[in-house]
């Protein structure tokens, strides 16, 4: 679809999208930021067939306001997943998230990093402290 004949509002909404994705990313519990929640909810409650919804709008714009919408979640989701394999070093198997004991194993190993780095930190902050510190 050209974007010449298109509504304005959509026009705007499409560049703000990308422009500025983290405006249209829900939360982990799917609630948009309250910037557009009332918008990007008549949006997705319109793809969804309820045609109540932003009825003065051709079904192609709102397609185009959802497949964009879609596309920061998928974003959304893809960033999550690379955080989830790259976070500290610990790569998880999709099995350690049905199987407990490789859970608890995952947890163990996330908890013995972040325990080392606090280490770490504390050392290097308090290495000089009068009652603290190892190097008195």
């Amino acid at each position: 679809m050209t974007t010449e004949n298109m509504n304005k509002g959509v026009q705007i909404l499409l560049e703000r999208i990308k422009s500025n994705p983290e405006e249209f990313a829900p939360d982990i519990t799917g609630r948009y930021p309250d910037k557009w929640r009332n918008i990007l909810q008549q949006v997705q409650a319109r793809a969804n067939g309820e045609p109540q919804f932003l009825d003065f709008l051709p079904d192609a714009e709102i397609q185009e306001l959802w497949r964009a919408m879609q596309s920061v979640r998928g974003d959304q989701f893809t960033k999550q997943v690379m955080n989830t394999l790259l976070r500290d070093g610990v790569e998880l198997s999709p099995s350690s998230y049905l199987e407990p004991s490789e859970t608890k194993k995952t947890a163990r190993s996330i908890k013995q990093i972040v325990e080392g780095e606090l280490n770490k930190t504390f050392e290097q902050v308090y290495a000089n402290h009068p009652v603290y510190g190892t190097q008195r």
